[in-house]
This record gives C-alpha cells, sequence and structure tokens, in this order.
C-alpha cells in the first residue's frame, strides 16, 4: 500500500473536531467518537489530541454524551485490540515497540526515544528542508493568532485543545530518533495538526495590514509547496547532500519536473509502460513538457479560485 497515515489522520480529526463543536446529537457524538478512534488508529500519536480533549472539555462532556462518544470509538478500539494480538500476539503494546531493529538505537528509550533534541526542534521549525515555518511562512502568523484567542478569552477549551496539541506533536516529534521522517521533504510527522496553526489565524486581527500579510505569506507558502509537489516530495532518496528548498526552486527553474522521482515500494511491476510514468502529472499526459506540464494544473487553479471567490461573495452579501 502506498497510503499515507499522516495526511488520513489529519481528515479524521478535522472531522472529530467539527462533531466536537457542533449542537451536540447523537450521530455527531458518535462520529466524533469513531473519528477520534479511526485517527488514534491511522497514527498513535494522536492520542495526544483525544487526551487534550478530554481535559480540557471535561466539564462540558456531560456523561450521557461521554458514553456516546465512547460508544462510537468501540469498533476502532476492538480493531486495535484484534490487529495488536494478531500480529504481536498482545493487544496492549503498539506496532512500535517491535520496530525493525536498524531503526532502533539501544541508548534511546524503547529504542527511539530520549531527551528533546534542540537541533531537531528547530530543524522541525525553521530549516530549510523540514522547517513548517520555512515552507509554510503564512503559519508564523498562527502564533499570533494563539496570543490573540488567549487575550479575547474566547472559547478557551478549544484554544488549549489545539495549541498543547501542536506543542506536544513537535517536542515529541524532536525526542524522536527519526524525526526528520527519512527521505521527505517537510516535517511529515507533523501534518496532523498542521489544521490546528490554521484554526489560530481566525483570530488575528481584522485590519488590512494584517490581511495584506496573510495574504503575502500565503502565496509565498503555495508557491513553496507547487514547486515541492512538482520535483517531487521524495527525491532526497537519491541525493544524499539535499539541499532543501533551495534545491527545490533551482529544479524547478530549471524544467526539472518529475523526472528524478522514486517509487514508494521497493517492488515495482516489470512493465515499461508503467515505470515509465509512475509518476506524472496531467500536462504529461497531453504531451506537454517541462515547466508546461503545469499549465493544466494553474488553469484547474484558476477555476477553483473563481468558484471559491463565488461562495465567499454569496456567504458574506
Amino acid at each position: 500500500s502506498s497510503l499515507w497515515g499522516l495526511t488520513t489522520c489529519s481528515a479524521f480529526l478535522i472531522i472529530a473536531l467539527y462533531n466536537l463543536l457542533v449542537s451536540p446529537s447523537r450521530q455527531s457524538n458518535l462520529v466524533l467518537g469513531l473519528t477520534l478512534g479511526l485517527a488514534v488508529l491511522t497514527e498513535y500519536i494522536a492520542i495526544v489530541v483525544v487526551l487534550a480533549i478530554g481535559i480540557f472539555f471535561f466539564r462540558r462532556i456531560k456523561l450521557h454524551r461521554l458514553l456516546q462518544i465512547l460508544l462510537g470509538a468501540l469498533m476502532p478500539l476492538l480493531l486495535y485490540l484484534f490487529y495488536h494480538w494478531t500480529c504481536f500476539g498482545t493487544p496492549w503494546l503498539p506496532a512500535t515497540f517491535f520496530n525493525n531493529p536498524e531503526f532502533k538505537e539501544q541508548t534511546k528509550a524503547y529504542g527511539q526515544f530520549a531527551g528533546i533534541d534542540l537541533q531537531a526542534l528547530l530543524g522541525l521549525l525553521i530549516s530549510n528542508r523540514y522547517g513548517i515555518f520555512a515552507h509554510m511562512p503564512f503559519l508564523l502568523l498562527s502564533l499570533f493568532g494563539f496570543w490573540k484567542w488567549y487575550k479575547s478569552r474566547n472559547d478557551q477549551a478549544l484554544m488549549w485543545t489545539l495549541f498543547s496539541s501542536i506543542i506536544i506533536f513537535l517536542l515529541i516529534n524532536a525526542s524522536f530518533h527519526g524525526w526528520h521522517g527519512g527521505f521527505v521533504v517537510g516535517a511529515r510527522y507533523q501534518i496532523p495538526v498542521i489544521p490546528f496553526y490554521v484554526l489560530g489565524l481566525n483570530f488575528l486581527p481584522n485590519k488590512i495590514r494584517y490581511t495584506n500579510l496573510l495574504s503575502l505569506l500565503g502565496v509565498f507558502s503555495f508557491v513553496n509547496m507547487l514547486v515541492i509537489n512538482s520535483v517531487t516530495p521524495i527525491y532526497v532518496i537519491k541525493n544524499s547532500q539535499h539541499l532543501g528548498l533551495y534545491e527545490y526552486y533551482l529544479r524547478f527553474i530549471a524544467s526539472d519536473i518529475s523526472t528524478r522521482t522514486y517509487h514508494v515500494r521497493l517492488t515495482f511491476p516489470d512493465y515499461k509502460p508503467i515505470q515509465d510514468m509512475h509518476t506524472f502529472n496531467f500536462g504529461e499526459l497531453i504531451g506537454l513538457q517541462g515547466l508546461s506540464t503545469l499549465i493544466p494544473f494553474y488553469l484547474l487553479t484558476f477555476l477553483l479560485l473563481l468558484l471559491l471567490r463565488k461562495i465567499l461573495r454569496e456567504n458574506f452579501s
């Protein structure tokens, strides 16, 4: 399988938060429990968000609602117990306890965890290769947004749930010996809580200078992601001297689009059409080359932006 758990986990957490905040009903409570459970099944670290909700929403969740949430979480729990019992002979220890010895270090707890590595923490935040704020600079404003949220005293339970989850995700990631996430560009272990940063932006002051700054940083962030995905997010596997975002821009400008890709799994069909097109974009399918292969993407993006503009105008009119 080439399905990525981190983005799936993030989707489950977004659905869970929505059902946490809407008017309580049996359906929303069951979905809340189900999606939180599925998030943990997908990525164990999502238990951080579950615990944060339990701590900060403790007074707001009545007993009957809690029971419905637990009922929704029952199926993921049973799947968790069955899977671990079948694979590892015990339902209580997660799969990380049975990692490949090549990925363990004897000096670290369970071969993986130690004290917080400051270099790793800085790498996750600001480095050219992995830094959240280097790749998505608009998220810098979320720090100010969370501060304004805290000062507003508005829905503090949600604010602390989101902010504490972000901080704990970072600290756990920085204490893990594989904090970099392997052959990638970007802080992939932070993906589940990236939407939490975005929610903090909602409390930025409603002033033109903040709107303009957010728009400018948003454009930079969008272009960064466009460049990374156009060249390939796992290109580093073929280049141990990888220079991060800087190298991606150099290759993008040189029209080096999707030429240095690498299939995720070691087994690959011995079939030339698949080998030649195991990664591609729509432009390549219609015979375009280089940067021109991105023209269909630009057109689609433009149409989506027009649609978004129309929806926003209707909502605020």
